[in-house]
């Protein structure tokens, strides 16, 4: 099933309304992941930038901020970016990495709206090329109650956002004394997913979160046969994120 504007914004006002009743109901809407490569093979690529160093030459951004408030970047200068990346007629998705030490949850939520609010004013058209806010949330950066609250701050921000936008989560795993399969499938909640595949540990938690769809995030650098893109599709089942009318994954390329 590829996530399509309508019935995803419906489905977010509904998890607002009562998380409860949209689980149950997610049960007949949302389809096990098999146990075969997502499909269809993504043609499409966000890569990341920091800014200011973002050009636009390939189909999308990702523009990368951090932690920004007391960390690294300042994320005016990404909000920027992105508004030059949407006015030159590019897919662009807006990340930040929230973290704990960097910012309060109060903080973080003046940021998001204030991410959303300029975006949309200086963008006229940011509604169909603008993906919206993708966070990383990895264990280590802030703690898990933290993050269920900053996601639940996050959701409510984006259910008033026109167009396309929503968020993601680049969710990153590892291989022991990380989140549990639980709570990896409560950060994903109702994002689209972006889930790091840098190996089959990270697939594993992926495959057995229960969403079907995904904009899988892959890693050239890594030391390992998943640093090949199409390792990566193949260790993951579902279908493919969809914007544009394109087939979508993401590259980290730091």
């Amino acid at each position: 099933m590829t996530p399509t504007r309508t019935p995803r914004k419906m489905s977010r006002r509904v998890a607002t309304i009562c998380t409860l009743a949209l689980a149950i109901i997610g049960f007949n809407l949302v389809a096990i992941p098999s146990a075969s490569a997502e499909s269809p093979y993504p043609t499409s690529g966000f890569l990341d930038w920091y800014p200011p160093y973002v050009t636009y030459d390939t189909p999308g951004t990702v523009v990368e901020t951090l932690g920004s408030i007391n960390c690294l970047y300042n994320y005016y200068s990404a909000i920027t970016a992105t508004v030059n990346s949407i006015n030159a007629g590019f897919n662009t998705i807006t990340e930040i990495t929230p973290q704990s030490y960097c910012g309060t949850l109060s903080q973080y939520a003046t940021m998001i709206a204030n991410i959303n609010y300029i975006v949309n004013a200086s963008a006229p058209n940011a509604g169909s090329p603008w993906g919206g806010i993708m966070v990383d949330e990895e264990p280590g950066y802030a703690p898990f109650s933290w993050y269920t609250q900053f996601n639940s701050t996050l959701n409510t921000a984006m259910l008033s956002t026109p167009g396309i936008e929503w968020w993601f989560n680049e969710i990153g795993a590892c291989n022991s004394g990380c989140w549990s399969q639980s709570q990896y499938d409560q950060l994903l909640g109702s994002s689209y997913p972006a889930p790091q595949i840098y190996n089959q540990n990270f697939a594993n938690y992926y495959n057995a979160s229960g969403h079907s769809y995904q904009l899988i995030t892959y890693w050239p650098a890594i030391q390992s046969s998943f640093a090949n893109l199409s390792t990566a599709v193949d260790a993951v089942g579902g279908n493919t994120y969809n914007q544009s009318g394109m087939y979508w994954y993401n590259q980290y390329q730091y």
